[in-house]
This record gives C-alpha cells, structure tokens and sequence, in this order.
C-alpha cells in the first residue's frame, strides 16, 4: 500500500465540518441537560451513532489526494463509505438491543438533526471551495 501524500491541490476545509458537528454536540448535549435530563443517554447514543462513523469516514477517505494517486482515492472512498455504513448498523443494532433507553425515539431525532446539520455545513463548505 503506498503512503498518503499530499499534491499541491488545497484539501476541503474538512476541520471547518468537524467542527460545527462538535460544536452542535456540545450544544445539543447542554441543551438537554438543562431541559430534559432524562433524554441524555438517548441523545448521546444518536451522537454516537452518527459522530463515529462520520469521523472514521473522514479519517479513511481524504487519506489520499491528487490526480497521481486516483486509484487510491477512488478505492479509500469506496472503503471509507462501506465501513461508515457498516459501522453506522452496527451501532444502531448494539444501541437497540444492548442499552436500556428511556426514550429510543430520540436517538432517531438525534441522529437526522446531526445528518442534515452535516450535510448543510458539508454543502456550504465544498460550495465555497476554490481549487
């Protein structure tokens, strides 16, 4: 396997995404704390649910860059979604059956707030990109 490399092409401010999705966790878990303190175990599991998956796609797929190593971008990016969606089942299986929540409809909502969120920020940031 050949080692990343970076071209001289700037990556996608990546960071800029994580951070709004780390952000609206903090704000999220806050917010629940202070008003429905009952919900947090289902709050953090939608959290969970969506953050790590969406982290460890971030970390696998942009791992490669540049037209001289097409091959490993298209195959990072193929192995980086499977794994998302796989461990995104995964951890949807484990919380349903493993956990004890007081609230599982919350770990849905949770879930769709942080998706759309990330795809909002993700949209805003690849749109005011400049190669």
């Amino acid at each position: 396997m050949s080692k990343p490399r970076q071209s001289g092409i700037p990556a996608p401010a990546l960071y800029k995404i994580v951070l709004v999705d780390m952000l609206a966790s903090i704000a999220t878990v806050l917010g629940v704390l202070l008003f429905e303190p009952a919900w947090l175990t289902s709050t953090l599991t939608g959290l969970s649910v969506f953050l790590i998956p969406n982290l460890i796609f971030i970390r696998q797929a942009f791992r490669f860059c540049g037209a001289g190593q097409a091959k490993q971008v298209v195959r990072s990016f193929y192995q980086a979604e499977a794994a998302k969606f796989a461990l995104t089942v995964l951890l949807f299986a484990y919380s349903f059956s493993m956990l004890t929540l007081h609230e599982p409809i919350v770990v849905f909502v949770v879930y769709g707030v942080f998706w759309t969120i990330h795809q909002l920020t993700s949209h805003r940031v690849i749109s005011n990109y400049r190669i």
